[in-house]
């Protein structure tokens, strides 16, 4: 059912990626190009310091402060799964970025490429430890750039000491469980009109 990748990679960004471009264990990604963008350019993404085999780690673009990966990242221009290796380090993939998905606007607001395991399926300190956002500026922003965002910005979260901020985990839990049940329904009905 191919549905339900789709909801495991929503359930990965569904929690807010917290943090500058390195997490503080030393999971990092590297981004080929992240000033200067522009619609539709392609870019690189790879990462390193990854718990070693850890699997399910979802990458793609969202916006800054998201709180929940299907209404806040952009799901359809190529936001991908991949699993560290043996040494910790995440295969190069390919995105493609757009200003514009949903109704975010990154000329207007502040986007990341963000990557992350899906909270429900490790332990809240491997999370923690391997959640990682990278700042994008497209050409023409109109917005300031936030502190994190800046060339050198302080590894330090700024306002959490727990690492994770925004909604409580029983919120994303609940949200979690609606989607799945969603699925589950689509894709009960799409049995039923098989047989008719």
């Amino acid at each position: 059912m191919r549905s339900i990748p789709l909801l495991a990679l929503v359930a990965a960004l569904a929690l807010p990626l917290t943090g500058p471009a390195a997490a503080a264990e030393g999971a990092k990604l590297t981004v080929s190009a992240t000033e200067g963008l522009t619609e539709g350019q392609t870019i690189t993404v790879e990462g390193s310091g990854f718990k070693p085999g850890l699997q399910g780690i979802a990458v793609g673009p969202c916006i800054e402060n998201y709180t929940n990966g299907l209404d806040h990242c952009d799901l359809d221009h190529g936001a991908k799964f991949v699993t560290a290796d043996a040494k910790g380090n995440l295969e190069k993939i390919t995105l493609e970025l757009h200003t514009q998905f949903k109704d975010f606007d990154c000329l207007k607001q502040q986007c990341v490429i963000g990557a992350g395991p899906i909270p429900d399926q490790v332990p809240s300190s491997v999370y923690k430890a391997n959640i990682v956002k990278v700042p994008l500026m497209f050409e023409g922003a109109t917005f300031t750039p936030t502190e994190a965002a800046l060339p050198g910005a302080s590894d330090a979260a700024e306002s959490d000491p727990d690492g994770v901020a925004g909604p409580s985990v029983l919120l994303w839990a609940v949200t979690f469980l609606a989607l799945v049940a969603v699925t589950v329904v689509a894709a009960r009905n799409q049995s039923l009109r098989r047989i008719k």
